[in-house]
């Protein structure tokens, strides 16, 4: 669906006519992939989201092109370029990182990706009348500014907010060596407090995971908690069982700098099971689409991705732990 989609927009974009029927045509298209968009996070195959999604998001930034204010081309590409760097570059990252390698090619692509997500993610909220430059200020008044001129019940405000939000938290992570990044984290929260308050079961668990991650990932000296880290994580996985990317974050940002291997063990013989799932699963012609057992129907791309990096994290196991 969603390439038949953007095969029709690459056509409407070389099309003869004038301006006007072509920024129509552009808006009309783009309104469709808005809605369509969410077709890939029932991807099951990481290889393909791999290979597939970098020619829609240079299309779409070609839409973009034609209609450089188009609210929901620059809200999808926020999200696009988020899950591509996250997805992609960033699982990559994890063997330089395990193997401590000197040279870290996909942790720079993925630090490009983030900040190509946020630079779409400020065009939107710009276009929205929000001021960026005053995104600055602390969060309950970052709150205040979004809801001065966003919606809670937009999807692509919250879209476009949540993704700029973990796209600059990525890139923080990613880039701890530079304390003007690491600076820049309350404003990261505000962003999530303003969506998590007004969607806290936003994307099966997504809330979850990032207070997870912030009271885990950051040192005690700068206040984070990971004692309180590891209880929202374990309260998520009660609450959302089958969501593999709580269990991918719990490991990563809280087991493995904890050296919690009681918690690996347990988190390990679950996503084992989940994976052994995902490698034996059989579509017969004829028969209704089986899901894989563990696995959320409605975000099978990101329990690919999951266990995409689940798959490096044991790689690594021993040089870990």
């Amino acid at each position: 669906m969603l390439k038949q989609i953007l095969v029709l927009a690459g056509i409407l974009l070389i099309l003869p006519g004038c301006a006007v029927v072509q920024i129509a045509a552009v808006k009309a298209t783009s309104s469709v992939l808005g809605e369509a968009s969410a077709e890939i996070e029932t991807e099951t195959d990481w290889e393909l989201f791999k290979n597939g999604l970098p020619g829609d998001l240079k299309l779409m930034e070609a839409l973009l092109y034609e209609d450089p204010e188009n609210s929901t081309l620059l809200s999808t590409l926020a999200k696009g370029y988020a899950g591509y760097a996250y997805g992609f570059y960033e699982t990559m990252h994890l063997k330089e990182k395990y193997s401590e390698a000197d040279l870290t090619p996909y942790r720079t692509q993925a630090s490009a990706a983030y900040a190509r997500a946020i630079k779409y993610g400020f065009r939107y909220l710009t276009g929205r009348g929000v001021d960026v430059g005053a995104l600055s200020a602390g969060n309950k008044k970052i709150s205040a500014i979004l809801d001065a001129q966003l919606s809670t019940s937009n999807k692509y405000d919250i879209e476009a907010v949540f993704y700029t939000g973990q796209s600059w938290m990525s890139l923080i992570n990613l880039n701890r060596d530079q304390p003007k990044l690491l600076g820049q984290m309350p404003r990261v929260k505000g962003l999530f407090d303003w969506v998590c308050k007004a969607k806290p079961d936003y994307q099966h668990g997504a809330c979850d995971i990032f207070y997870g991650a912030w009271e885990s990932s950051r040192p005690r000296a700068l206040g984070g908690n990971p004692k309180k880290g590891k209880a929202i994580f374990l309260k998520a996985i009660k609450k959302y069982p089958h969501n593999l990317m709580i269990r991918s974050y719990f490991v990563e940002q809280y087991i493995i700098p904890s050296f919690d291997e009681t918690s690996w063990k347990e988190q390990k013989r679950y996503l084992t099971k989940a994976l052994r799932a995902q490698k034996t699963k059989v579509y017969i012609p004829g028969q209704e689409k089986v899901n894989v057992k563990g696995v959320m129907p409605n975000a099978q791309l990101f329990s690919a991705i999951a266990l995409k990096r689940f798959q490096t994290v044991l790689r690594y196991e021993k040089d870990i732990f």
